[in-house]
C-alpha cells in the first residue's frame, strides 16, 4: 500500500485531563506514517506541557498556539491547522475523541483504490468517562457506500442523523475545493463545513473494519442553548440550507427540516420571542405544530 500521509488536525480549549487518551489512540495506529498538528486555541490549563510530554515522546506531533490576531474558535484552529499540515489526506479529531487503532489504515487503504473526490467514513460509538464502554452505533442506515450524495443527506435528514467529524478520512484537494471553516460559527461548524465538502464529494465508502469513539459533551446540547447560541444555529442551518438548494430544486430538504424541527422542540419553551422573531425560517415547523395542537383542541371539544 502506497505510504500517503496522514495529517491529523486537533483543535483544542483546557482538555489537559482528557487529551492524553485521545493521542494515545494515534500513538496506537496500525498505520506509521501520520503527523498530528495541534492548535490550542487559548487554554488556560496545563496543555502545554502535556503535549510537550507526547512530543518528547514521538516527533510526529506537532505543537501550536492560535495567534492572538486570529479568530478564537475550533473552525480557526482547523484553519490554522490545516495550512500548516503536509499530508495527502486529512483526519479531522476532537481533543477529547478517541480513534480505533486501524482508522487510519483501514479507510486508506479503501481510498487509495478510489479517486481523489471520494471520501471514507465508518462505524462509531459513544462514551461518558470510559471508551471501553462506548454504546456503539452498530445499525445506522447510512453504514454503506453512496454514489448519489443527495440520497445520503436524505437518509441523514429522514432519520434525523449526523456523522462525527473524526469518522471522515478525506482528500486533502477535497478540502481546498470546499473551503475553509466558517470561523463565524461556534456551533454546528462541522455540520456547515462538511455539507459544503460532501457536495464535491462523488462518492462516500463506507468502511465497516475502523471505528471512531465520540465522547459526550454536555456543554454543547441544546440544553445549554442562549439567543446568541440559538442565532448561531439558525445561521449554520440557512448556510447548510442555501448549499443544498441547488440539489433540491422544488424539493422540501428533509435534512435541514429535521434540523429546525429538532431545535425548535427543544428550546420553544424557553425562547419563545426568538421563534417569533425567526418565525419565515422556521415556518412549516412552527405552522405544523401549532396546527396539531388547535386540532387536538378541537377533538377534545366534540368527545
Amino acid at each position: 500500500m502506497k505510504q500517503a500521509l496522514i495529517s491529523i488536525i486537533i483543535p483544542t480549549y483546557n482538555r489537559a485531563h482528557l487529551i492524553g487518551e485521545t493521542l494515545d489512540s494515534i500513538l496506537s495506529q496500525t498505520y506509521s506514517n501520520w503527523e498530528c498538528i495541534i492548535v490550542d486555541d487559548g487554554s488556560s490549563d496545563d496543555i502545554a506541557g502535556v503535549l510537550i510530554s507526547y512530543i518528547e515522546r514521538d516527533s510526529r506531533f506537532k505543537f501550536f498556539r492560535r495567534a492572538d490576531d486570529k479568530i478564537k474558535g475550533a473552525s480557526s484552529c482547523r484553519n490554522i491547522g490545516f495550512e500548516l499540515s503536509q499530508g495527502e489526506y486529512i483526519q479531522y479529531l476532537d481533543s477529547d475523541d478517541i480513534i480505533s487503532a486501524n482508522k487510519l489504515e483501514a479507510q486508506l487503504e479503501v481510498l487509495l483504490r478510489e479517486s481523489e473526490t471520494t471520501c471514507a467514513i465508518c462505524k462509531w460509538g459513544v462514551f461518558d468517562k470510559y471508551p471501553e464502554e462506548s454504546i456503539v452505533k452498530e445499525s445506522m442506515p447510512y453504514y454503506k457506500n453512496w454514489v448519489s450524495i443527495k440520497d445520503f443527506f436524505d437518509v441523514l435528514g429522514e432519520y434525523g442523523l449526523y456523522v462525527p467529524i473524526h469518522s471522515y478520512l478525506i482528500s486533502r484537494n477535497m478540502v481546498v475545493n470546499a473551503g475553509k471553516w466558517n470561523e463565524d460559527l461556534c456551533i454546528n461548524d462541522d455540520g456547515e463545513f462538511f455539507t459544503r465538502l460532501l457536495l464535491k464529494t462523488t462518492k462516500i465508502v463506507y468502511v465497516e473494519k475502523a471505528m471512531v469513539f465520540y465522547r459526550k459533551n454536555n456543554e454543547n446540547g441544546l440544553s445549554s442553548y442562549n439567543n446568541q447560541k440559538l442565532k448561531k444555529i439558525k445561521y449554520s442551518w440557512k448556510l447548510i440550507e442555501n448549499h443544498l438548494k441547488p440539489i433540491y430544486i422544488g424539493e422540501k430538504i428533509q435534512y435541514v427540516l429535521s434540523a429546525k424541527k429538532r431545535i425548535f422542540e427543544q428550546t420553544k419553551e424557553g425562547f419563545p420571542f426568538f421563534f417569533v422573531l425567526n418565525f419565515y425560517f422556521f415556518r412549516e415547523i412552527i405552522v405544523h405544530y401549532y396546527s396539531k395542537r388547535i386540532w387536538q383542541k378541537i377533538k377534545n371539544n366534540y368527545k
